[in-house]
């Protein structure tokens, strides 16, 4: 972290005066604020941010369809004069988003022709840190409707048959 040295001199008198009060007090202010601009500590307002906030609980998945799914949960507690930054969404293990509020729309899940079995994780972040993963809420997308269609045919002496299977992608 780079380190400011503010050098502040006043004349020295035989007792002090609302002028030397005053510009010992400028002084300090200005060296806060080149502190805070320089990244150091500076005044921060509001409270004491120590901690990473709680795992977010409630966890569950509504609307789910072949290709989408919407996850909701309770908001994260935090200590007083904190407040949740973002979430993090995890699915199957991996980061696919960081919403701002306790609701998130999951999109361009794959569209299986069998059902697909997806896991969902979520965790709170603020400025200490980034709280544990929520325990995982696991979600089965809807299969494609598949349709299997059996054509025969008789032309004379010959006997044809065909059979195609059609899956309903959106």
């Amino acid at each position: 972290m780079p380190g400011i040295v503010v050098l502040w001199g006043t004349r020295r008198r035989r007792g002090r005066s609302w002028r030397s009060v005053l510009t010992l007090l400028v002084g300090l202010l200005l060296a806060l604020l080149l502190l805070s601009c320089a990244g150091g500590t500076g005044i921060s307002p509001g409270g004491s941010c120590g901690a990473a906030p709680s795992v977010p609980t409630g966890l569950s998945a509504s609307s789910i369809t072949r290709t989408s799914a919407t996850l909701n949960w309770a908001p994260s507690s935090v200590a007083s004069g904190c407040s949740v930054n973002s979430y993090t969404v995890y699915e199957n293990g991996t980061s696919i988003g960081a919403p701002t509020s306790t609701s998130f729309a999951v999109a361009g899940l794959s569209t299986p022709q069998a059902p697909e079995i997806y896991n969902f994780q979520i965790a709170a972040s603020d400025a200490p840190g980034i709280s544990s993963p929520s325990g995982a809420v696991s979600e089965t997308t809807l299969q494609a409707p598949t349709y299997t269609v059996t054509v025969n045919g008789v032309s004379g002496s010959l006997t044809h048959s065909a059979t195609v299977t059609l899956i309903v992608l959106p």
